[in-house]
């Protein structure tokens, strides 16, 4: 039994054509043996502190810019 290296994009033997031996269609199966997946990397979550922190200093800016505007408000 012989192994094979990658032969995606990139492999060291891609993949670049196929010569089937029948001119048909139909339902066909391909048995990988010994083929191994990888699992997607999990998405990152941020903190709830993270998030907090962040409302927090959009709320304190928003309190910050209305207060700005009603003193420009009250000067006029």
């Amino acid at each position: 039994m012989a192994l094979w290296g990658p032969t995606g994009p990139g492999g060291g033997a891609p993949l670049t054509g196929f010569a089937g031996v029948s001119n048909t269609s139909g339902n066909y199966t391909i048995t990988l043996t010994g083929a191994q997946t990888i699992a997607a990397p999990a998405a990152s979550v941020p903190e709830p502190s993270v998030v907090m922190g962040v409302l927090a200093l959009a709320g304190i800016g928003f309190v910050a810019r209305t207060r700005n505007a009603i003193t420009e408000l009250t000067k006029r």
